[in-house]
């Protein structure tokens, strides 16, 4: 008789605010979905750019971006050193690409040991530039976040559904400061200047 196997729960932190336990893991997936759409003159969009800053235990602080901001293929981080995470691409429609169609992004990370906070964002990085504000919520999108954990959930999403507007988006918070670390729903829309002020790390692409 075959053993009966089951599919391991997905937790959805569906409301601002809402919040999980992180267990121990070796490996962490991040990825950003969202739904491409006619943004105007034939072209899909939008342009989203995951990120993620971070406070450090000992004050430093940081953050993985893009390598299109700095023209720094460091920014986009290390797994196997210092910051202990990776953004695996900066995904932008293809040529073949429809409204309707879903793209992603995606980052790596090893170990939280060194970090209090680290803030998973996303900027719209055409309506940034040109300081349009923007409605995140708009996209279909969300962020999930899979662990490696055998001790603990492993398995959670993060609605992407803010309707305020803004340029960039922290879309969760992993806070390490104390205990186990916690991953909590912001969906908190932020202008350029506010993220500059509130986001350690956060001049790592702003001028």
């Amino acid at each position: 008789m075959e053993e009966e196997v089951k599919l391991k729960q997905k937790v959805t932190l569906k409301r601002k605010g809402d919040m999980v336990e992180v267990a121990t893991f070796k490996k962490m997936i991040i990825t950003l979905n969202w739904t491409l759409q006619d943004v105007g003159d034939g072209e899909l969009g939008p342009d989203f750019d995951l990120m993620a800053y971070y406070k450090c235990k000992d004050g430093r602080e940081g953050g993985v971006c893009s390598s299109g901001y700095n023209q720094n293929h460091e920014d986009m981080g290390h797994i196997d050193k210092f910051p202990w995470m990776e953004l695996d691409k900066d995904d932008k429609p293809e040529g073949n690409s429809k409204a309707g169609d879903s793209a992603n992004e995606e980052m790596k990370i090893a170990k939280l040991e060194d970090f209090s906070e680290v803030y998973i964002c996303v900027i719209n990085y055409d309506d940034a530039l040109d300081q349009k504000p923007v409605t995140f919520g708009n996209y279909k999108g969300f962020v999930s976040v899979v662990t490696d954990s055998v001790s603990g959930d492993n398995n959670f999403e993060v609605p992407l559904d803010s309707m305020d507007q803004g340029h960039v988006v922290v879309v969760c918070k992993i806070d390490n400061s104390k205990g186990s670390p916690k991953l909590i729903n912001e969906n908190r829309v932020l202008t350029l200047g506010k993220f500059a002020k509130d986001i350690p790390g956060s001049k790592l692409i702003l001028e």
